[in-house]
């Protein structure tokens, strides 16, 4: 019998999280919801507690991953089955939770569901630009047109936005790596997971609305020079890789006028965590913020 952890992490909010808490309690009303705030300064925490929402939050933004893993380490300790990492801008549908029934097909993978836009009129636009192509999701494509679509797909990645994990795969891939703060996190962990032998599915039947079609790219995040660093931490992350070869090249080019603007402990510091990633276990759980 499933039984669901919903992982919500919130940072201002405001605008989606009500549609986000509403959607669960009505789809899936016998599940537990479990939020953790990154210091939100919007209204995001008030609207939790008007939903009466038990909620945790600390006194600074400790990134995506890092509250995720608070929310992972609770659902290690828990009874439930499985968890389901939730963004708080993506709803869940009354066809979501066709991928529970799935999950039982593909008992230690990910199950991923189909993301439209939040009105549910069309394909998530990167979701369906980056991850439903031949190369990610061999067949999708074809056989939506041709109406034989299946329940499963073999998924090379999809975000973390929506994902459904049961708890063997979190005690044997662990948590999100500190490397990353914000972006990247779910990359790497899908890395990790390839590196375990733990595959991802898509399950196209199973709808999830994520709302943010509106919504123009992170300034911040999303800046040439931070990509290219993220770009670069991610082969230094990825276990599948050989680490030796490729930290002696990263280290030979690392200069004030690289186009990678690494330092040598940040290089350092993903390469340990590399290896503490390929260790079977519930890595990374353990840290705090």
């Amino acid at each position: 019998m499933v039984s669901t952890l919903y992982i919500i992490v919130t940072y201002q909010g405001e605008r989606y999280i009500q549609t986000c808490i509403e959607s669960v309690r009505k789809n899936d009303p016998d599940a537990e919801i479990w939020v953790y705030d990154n210091n939100s300064t919007d209204r995001t925490r008030s609207i939790l507690s008007g939903l009466g929402v038990k909620y945790s939050s600390g006194p600074k933004n400790i990134g995506f991953g890092a509250a995720n893993n608070i929310g992972l380490g609770y659902f290690l300790r828990s009874t439930h089955s499985h968890c389901f990492l939730l963004n708080q801008d993506a709803y869940i549908t009354a066809d979501t939770l066709q991928a529970y029934d799935l999950a039982s097909i593909q008992p230690h993978s990910i199950i991923a569901p189909l993301q439209l836009t939040g009105d549910g009129v069309n394909f998530d636009k990167k979701f369906r630009d980056r991850y439903l192509n031949h190369e990610y999701c061999p067949n999708f494509y074809s056989d939506h047109y041709f109406g034989r679509l299946m329940d499963l797909y073999p998924l090379e990645f999809a975000p973390a936005a929506a994902w459904i994990m049961p708890k063997e795969v979190v005690e044997r891939v662990g948590g999100f790596s500190p490397t990353f703060f914000h972006y990247g996190e779910d990359d790497n962990y899908v890395q990790r997971c390839h590196y375990h032998g733990i595959a991802l599915y898509l399950a196209p039947k199973a709808i999830v609305l994520h709302d943010r079609q509106d919504r123009t790219p992170d300034p911040v995040h999303m800046a040439e020079k931070v990509t290219r660093r993220r770009r670069l931490l991610l082969k230094l992350s990825n276990p599948n890789r050989n680490g030796a070869e490729l930290r002696s090249r990263v280290l030979s080019c690392l200069s004030p006028l690289t186009k990678y603007p690494l330092q040598y402990h940040e290089v350092h510091r993903a390469v340990q965590n590399r290896n503490l990633s390929k260790i079977p276990g519930a890595t990374f759980l353990s840290r705090t913020p």
